[in-house]
């Protein structure tokens, strides 16, 4: 990053969670995802929806934009619906239902948007004592 190079600290922090999804015989191995409080719908890259239960919302590609992207740089694939759990190492969550932009590749990682997740779930988050979590 260039503000390092000026002597400027800037912390990188993410937010991680471990979720399965629905599949057609249960659920899938364990996955981790991103929340990024930023995006507006879950993206799922290819190798992990492809062993899930989804259900197409509309036919035909469409592609998602990010900051700085051009027509090029979309992420193609289609907009579904499935359902998915929170684990932690004690606790399973109530199976959540929701909306998600399912890639074509694995172009990107498992992000978490606000769409049917965060909007139905409330997020806590201390940065000082390094602890998150989800009540769902």
């Amino acid at each position: 990053m260039e503000f390092l190079s000026q002597g400027v600290h800037l912390r990188l922090i993410r937010l991680l969670g471990t979720v399965q999804l629905k599949a057609p015989n249960g659920w899938s191995p364990e996955a981790r995802v991103i929340i990024d409080t930023g995006n507006p719908v879950t993206i799922i890259p290819y190798s992990i929806w492809s062993q899930a239960d989804v259900r197409i919302l509309i036919q035909g590609k469409t592609k998602l934009f990010g900051l700085g992207s051009d027509e090029a740089a979309g992420l193609s694939g289609q907009l579904a619906e499935a359902t998915l759990v929170f684990k932690d190492p004690s606790t399973t969550s109530p199976p959540i239902k929701y909306k998600a932009h399912i890639l074509d590749d694995d172009s990107a990682p498992f992000l978490i948007g606000f769409e049917d997740i965060l909007t139905s779930a409330e997020l806590v988050c201390n940065y000082k004592s390094h602890t998150a979590w989800l009540e769902i």
